[in-house]
């Protein structure tokens, strides 16, 4: 008879790998925590110096926000409060070294914002202006990069839940660059197209590369400077730096993103914020000093952290099931472990679950995997095990399973394994994935909007102008060979990516004065979209004289005038336009900043004060177009003052030397 050999203790052991006081930090409501941030600054003097001041501004301290409350702050000296910092100040010192802190007393909270409803992807919603930065490239965030939206894409296609796609991006970084605190980025942050080539960096750097790819896709995502505890043995201190992410969602704000421990749409309250910034390269601080012979060195931050405080145990999100599909299996046989995840909430829930097996069963692939869960969802993840070929042939062996997640949480079974028991193939196993898993079905969408416009509203139609086209992918999947059209002018766009902006211009080959416009169309073989550009076609402004009525001959006594009609002859508008009439006696002009119609004029004078005989008068039209190039129209007639007396004849002439004296001055 065959003994049965049941492997228990150790598998219990790894399935809870965390030491008791990790779950007091991570497990809890909340965290009160004291926290200290330091610093100094040497002072280098040289023969003959005079310290006027030094000054540090300090930006790296604990502010209130919906996760923290900052119930005690002091500093050492005192400094002084400003907007976002605090400013250190000594005034001509005499020690060689200049030491500061901040001193706080924080209370973090395990709480996240809850989102209990699909946001759609790409974004719809208007982005207020204050968030809208948060989608631009920075030099360290460059999410232009093309490989960077090149994978961004490959992650977010057929997909139309932000919530989810933020999810596969922060998996997908978690699982693929390695977190190494030997490589150069220990030391110096490198920009995210860096980390993404190279698979490895810091907690700065797996950051970087998340935000670029969320911002590629039109997600808004900042940097957070802070502190936070770790369990990793490659830190010697358990309490120190951390950068993470916060990413914008529409309707809820601004959500927590930590790629480096996991923990994706929340953040344990070993978390403490300090600093915000649309780049990691915003600085924690600044020195400037004034005086002579002299300079001001300062040194890196120190950071002390403890607990005083602890909450009750937060409730469990999920509820796990676990399953090894083959109850028994020979020697070397691969099997099947099924995890049942149920989502206990009306929110979205994220966690990591993770198997533990005995050293006898080899876990193919990672031992963890991510899962994100709707409200009140149940998903099915898979692990491929395989039995070690080694065993004694004269036992039966009980393998226990566990899977659990970051909060204890945990699902329990076990199988069994015997020498002449079938031995499943992996691709048995692998066939068995397909059909008891299924694949989850995709929503592509394929969107396409075109926003054009004239380069100059209006234009004169001797000047270049062209009409300007931005065409974006508003579905969620990538848009290949879009033809852009205008008339007969056609361009082609090889692919428009998820939530990218392509270009289109195009010359207006248009000469007919007045409103005109045209229709611009983009499509391919799937989406069509177009829009109408209206566009104002200018000619030479051009005014006519006409209507003209006056009477030719008049009398010394009479009452006299000049009508006319001045109209428009072109489209376009008559600016600076001046209208004079008159003869060498008498004038009278009319001014207009801009002339766009027809108008009728009537000068009126007293035949007295003409010349006797012929008077020559003449109509003149200046104007302008918007350039202020001038232009002109000229009338010329006569108008004679006959039958006059001796008297009147004298009076004429003593009033032409009168005008004659005033025009010479």
């Amino acid at each position: 008879m065959k003994k049965e050999l049941a492997v228990v203790l150790f598998v219990l052991i790894l399935a809870f790998p965390a030491a008791a006081q990790d779950n007091e930090i991570y497990d809890r409501t909340y965290l009160l925590l004291d926290s200290e941030i330091s610093s100094s600054i040497d002072i280098i003097r040289q023969p003959g110096s005079r310290i006027d001041y030094v000054n540090a501004e300090l930006y790296f301290f604990p502010q209130t926000d919906k996760r923290q409350s900052v119930l005690e702050i002091e500093t050492e000296p005192e400094a002084a409060p400003a907007e976002e910092k605090f400013i250190f100040s000594w005034q001509s010192p005499a020690e060689d070294r200049l030491e500061y802190s901040v001193k706080s007393s924080v209370k973090v909270e395990n709480k996240f914002e809850k989102v209990y409803e699909k946001i759609s992807f790409p974004i719809t919603d208007d982005i207020p202006a204050d968030v809208a930065e948060y989608k631009n490239p920075t030099e360290k965030v460059d999410s232009g990069s093309s490989e960077i939206v090149k994978l961004a894409n490959q992650l977010a296609e057929g997909e139309d839940d932000l919530f989810i796609v933020i999810h596969n991006i922060a998996e997908w970084v978690e699982e693929n660059i390695k977190y190494d605190l030997n490589t150069v980025t220990a030391e110096a942050s490198q920009k995210a197209s860096w980390v993404l080539a190279n698979r490895q960096g810091v907690c700065d750097e797996l950051t970087n590369l998340f935000m670029a790819m969320c911002r590629s896709l039109g997600i808004p995502a900042r940097f957070i400077s802070g502190i936070s505890y770790t369990n990793d043995p490659q830190f010697a201190e358990k309490w120190g730096p951390h950068g993470w992410a916060e990413v914008y969602l529409p309707g809820y704000g601004w959500v927590p993103f930590d790629v480096t421990y996991g923990e994706l749409g929340w953040i344990d309250p070993s978390h403490i914020k300090l600093l915000e910034s649309i780049d990691p390269d915003r600085p924690s601080g600044k020195i400037e000093w004034r005086g002579l012979n002299f300079e001001a060195k300062g040194s890196k931050f120190n950071l002390k952290t403890s607990i005083t405080e602890t909450g009750g145990k937060i409730l469990d999100t999920v509820e796990i099931t676990a399953k090894a599909h083959k109850r028994k299996t020979g020697f070397g046989s691969y099997n099947l472990f099924e995890a049942d995840i149920r989502n206990l909430r009306d929110y979205y829930v994220t966690t990591d679950i993770s198997v533990s097996a005995p050293k006898e069963v080899e876990v193919a692939g990672s031992s963890t995997q991510h899962i994100i869960l709707r409200p009140g969802e149940t998903k099915k993840i898979f692990w491929v095990l395989k039995v070690s070929p080694s065993l004694g042939k004269e036992y039966v062996y009980t393998f226990p399973l566990i899977a659990y997640n970051q909060r204890n949480t945990s699902g329990e079974t076990e199988f069994r394994a015997e020498y002449r028991e079938t031995v499943y193939s992996q691709e048995e196993i692998e066939e068995l994935v397909a059909i008891v898993g299924g694949a989850e079905e995709k929503e592509y969408s394929k969107d396409l909007s075109i926003e054009c416009a004239a380069e100059k509203g209006e234009f004169y139609y001797y000047e270049d102008n062209s009409i300007r086209c931005v065409l974006e992918n508003k579905g969620n999947t990538a848009l290949e060979n879009i033809q852009v059209c205008y008339g007969t002018d056609c361009k082609r766009i090889p692919q428009i990516t998820i939530a990218q902006k392509e270009e289109a211009v195009f010359d207006i080959a248009e000469e007919m004065p007045g409103e005109r416009g045209t229709s611009i169309t983009a499509k391919n073989q799937d989406v069509s979209a177009s829009v109408y550009v209206p566009f104002v076609v200018l000619d030479n402004p051009k005014a006519k004289i006409e209507g003209l009525n006056f009477q030719q001959q008049v009398e010394y006594s009479d009452e006299s005038a000049v009508e006319f009609t001045i109209s428009k002859e072109s489209y376009s508008i008559l600016y600076n336009a001046k209208i004079s009439v008159g003869s060498s006696r008498i004038r009278q002009e009319w001014e207009f900043e801009e002339m766009g119609e027809t108008k009728n004029f009537v000068f009126e004078f007293p035949a007295s004060s003409l010349k006797a005989g012929k008077n020559d008068f003449s109509i003149t039209a200046y104007y302008e177009d918007k350039y202020g190039k001038s232009y002109s129209e000229e009338e010329h007639f006569e108008i004679e003052l006959a039958n006059l007396s001796l008297v009147q004849r004298a009076a004429t002439i003593a009033k032409g030397i009168v005008f004659f004296i005033v025009n010479l001055f």
